[in-house]
């Protein structure tokens, strides 16, 4: 039997074993996969908690960058990113890092810009509203696609007093959106 499950912590909020269960029986590999939580408080501690057999897992919080030196490969998109959300057990017990978060999220800002401009190509201004790894790479995505993109300044990073409207041409270049 393949087995495949998911590793953070805590887990009592996720859903992933019973939508992958449900997944497999409506394939019929029901009996060839199984897919179940591994509560892991500490990334550290993942090879004595994984069963031996494991094909691949999935990575939640708290463990997307913390896994990172685990990796023995790492896709390029996920390296840019600096998070994994999935891995892929290689033959020799060594783990693979992919991150399909950013994949996800451009496909579903796509299918929106499908549904407002109805199939055209639309001029989009969009504004990021975080400043982590994963929204910089939604940044990347948007500046790809050449679409206009406004970025803020994090609100844990603390204002330099030459900070201001006038001074900082990232937010002299602010516009509204509408």
């Amino acid at each position: 039997m393949k087995k495949y499950g998911l590793v953070g912590f805590p887990l009592g909020h996720s859903f992933s074993a019973g939508y992958f269960a449900e997944r497999f029986a409506t394939l019929g590999l029901q009996d060839e996969c199984r897919y179940e939580n591994f509560p892991v408080e500490r990334v550290e501690n993942l090879r004595e908690v994984l069963p031996p057999e494991i094909c691949g897992f999935n990575v939640t919080i708290p463990h997307k960058q913390h896994i990172l030196p685990l990796l023995a490969e790492i896709e390029p998109e996920a390296a840019e990113v600096g998070a994994v959300n999935c891995v892929r057990v290689l033959p020799d017990g060594a783990f693979r890092g992919y991150n399909t978060d950013v994949y996800g999220f451009e496909m579903s800002l796509r299918g929106m810009l499908r549904a407002v401009t109805g199939g055209e190509r639309a001029s989009l201004r969009c504004v990021r509203w975080s400043s982590g790894r994963a929204a910089r790479r939604r940044r990347c995505t948007m500046c790809c696609e050449n679409w206009g993109s406004n970025s803020g300044r994090s609100r844990g990073r603390p204002r330099r007093p030459t900070d201001s409207p006038t001074t900082d041409s990232r937010r002299r270049s602010w516009r509204p959106i509408g």
